[in-house]
């Protein structure tokens, strides 16, 4: 995997989705915009902020974008069911060390 290093943050290839790169700031880029801007993002019911990803078959995904910074900075879910508890309790915080596999 992929990692690159800045003075601000770090960027990896989300596991799964190789042509996107998320931020551990959980800024999401992919290859529509050159990875010059960060995908737009929408923001759920729940508070969560999700984006749309092409999986490399060809088919769109909507994923939390909480779900994608946990599973690229923190390693795989336990579970495909278990969910990303925010340690602060805002949905929208999703930097890296703001996120936990849920119990």
């Amino acid at each position: 995997m992929n990692t690159y290093k800045s003075t601000l943050f770090q960027t990896k290839r989300i596991p799964g989705f190789p042509s996107y790169i998320v931020t551990d700031s959980g800024i999401v880029f992919g290859p529509r915009n050159g990875f010059d801007e960060p995908l737009s993002s929408t923001l759920r019911p729940d508070g969560r902020l999700w984006v749309q990803l092409v999986a490399p078959n060809g088919t769109g995904r909507h994923k939390g974008i909480d779900r994608l910074v946990c599973m690229t900075f923190n390693g795989p879910s336990p579970t495909p069911r278990t969910r990303v508890r925010h340690i602060d309790g805002d949905p929208r915080n999703n930097r890296a060390e703001n996120l936990v596999w849920a119990a």
